[in-house]
């Protein structure tokens, strides 16, 4: 929710701040601003009420919760010091506010492998209205071997996995001519084994490799997938959620 409505609004009740409205703001320490600086405490501009047996306390804007807060599991201990939009979502997505990390599918990824060789080690479902803040960097392996990277599926379209198959103009890609990437590679890579001091890139190598494996199977039952899975066109709707918010209007 980059750039969305405040959690002090929504769901994160604090009843000091009510108390301390309209005084002048001190974090004890720098805090990164966003634009023009920090204001005085403000409280909620939406009142709070208890909501389920939890007596959860809930703003206004969220009241249609209620019914199920009970159900919902809310973490209140994620702390950032930056109020630049990038900067947060790289924190909600690798864990760091700089760039250069893997996101946190990758090191899932990284950390507990996969239990199969012919899908992606996990897809991303983007926003048809554009990608959040840094974009695919919140997906991205970094600096972990390139297979670890989350793989972008856009439903409805003719190809929902881009790259996967050659576009139209690339009528000069055939299947003979694909399968010989993987070849080269393959007889690359003990040459580069047994020669570690002048040839590096070995991990890299591998990565690509796997990469291009993973890459062939999938075309060969991508279609099946999709198809199996009748993924809609667009996101499906909350029961509380108006059509014109889930069409992004």
């Amino acid at each position: 929710m980059a750039g969305a409505a405040s959690h002090l609004d929504l769901f994160d009740y604090k009843p000091e701040l009510i108390k301390r409205d309209g005084q002048k703001s001190d974090f004890g320490e720098h805090v990164e601003a966003f634009q023009d600086g920090l204001g005085p405490w403000m409280k909620p501009v939406w009142p709070f009420r208890p909501y389920g047996q939890s007596g959860k306390m809930l703003g206004d804007t969220v009241s249609d919760l209620g019914k199920v807060v009970d159900e919902m599991a809310f973490v209140h201990n994620l702390v950032g010091k930056t109020g630049v939009h990038s900067q947060a979502t790289h924190l909600q997505a690798t864990g760091f506010q700089l760039p250069g990390f893997p996101g946190m599918g990758s090191w899932v990824s990284y950390g507990l492998g996969s239990m199969n060789e012919n899908l992606p080690t996990f897809v991303v479902l983007p926003d048809h209205r554009g990608f959040a803040s840094n974009g695919p960097k919140n997906w991205d392996s970094a600096f972990l071997p390139g297979q670890h990277a989350g793989t972008i599926i856009y439903p409805g379209q003719e190809n929902p996995i881009a790259d996967l198959f050659p576009g139209k103009a690339g009528g000069y890609v055939s299947p003979k001519s694909e399968a010989g990437g993987p070849q080269v590679l393959a007889r690359l890579e003990p040459r580069a084994r047994r020669h570690p001091r002048r040839r590096r890139p070995t991990r890299r190598a591998h990565s690509q490799l796997r990469t291009r494996s993973t890459d062939a199977a999938g075309r060969a039952g991508s279609h099946g997938y999709f198809e199996g899975a009748g993924l809609p066109p667009r996101p499906l709707r909350h029961p509380t959620q108006s059509a014109d918010v889930a069409q992004g209007n």
